[in-house]
């Protein structure tokens, strides 16, 4: 491995670190849309890291955690749902597919099968990035509304 991946990979989980102890209160029940992504975000680094140190308990644990996210309030759903309209079908999709292969890494970290886990990986980390073009201007918008 080459100077510049060792520093990006330690960079990495560096951030990945700092990350987990900012956001390290209990988001399991938290309800607005900023913490539960937030909390995403601490889990899908974690995540990386377990892959990164192949500890198949760590990713196992991220792995729930994003697939069992708890849901946005229901006035959050409503607002954005007015706003999206018909589009809402597709930011759900979105949390389908980061659903989907979270449970995917659940099961293929039980099997240790790291091939699987990284395919299923790259499908969260694209499902992200997917909605958070689509989306993410507008819902910040929506919701920084009274």
């Amino acid at each position: 491995m080459n100077h510049c991946k060792k520093l990006g990979m330690a960079a990495l989980l560096l951030s990945s670190s700092l990350m987990a102890e900012e956001v390290s209160k209990d988001v399991s029940k938290a309800d607005d849309l900023k913490t539960i992504m937030k909390g995403l975000l601490t889990e899908t680094l974690k995540l990386t890291e377990g892959i990164i140190q192949t500890d198949y308990l760590m990713i196992e644990k991220s792995a729930n955690k994003i697939a069992n996210h708890p849901p946005a309030n229901m006035a959050t759903r409503k607002k954005l749902a007015k706003e999206f309209g018909p589009e809402m079908l597709k930011f759900k999709n979105f949390d389908s597919i980061v659903h989907t292969s979270a449970l995917d890494i659940l099961e293929a970290s039980k099997e240790q099968d790291m091939v699987k886990i990284i395919g299923d990986y790259q499908k969260i980390v694209q499902g992200c990035q997917d909605c958070h073009s689509v989306f993410r201007e507008r819902a910040v918008e929506i919701l920084s509304k009274n």
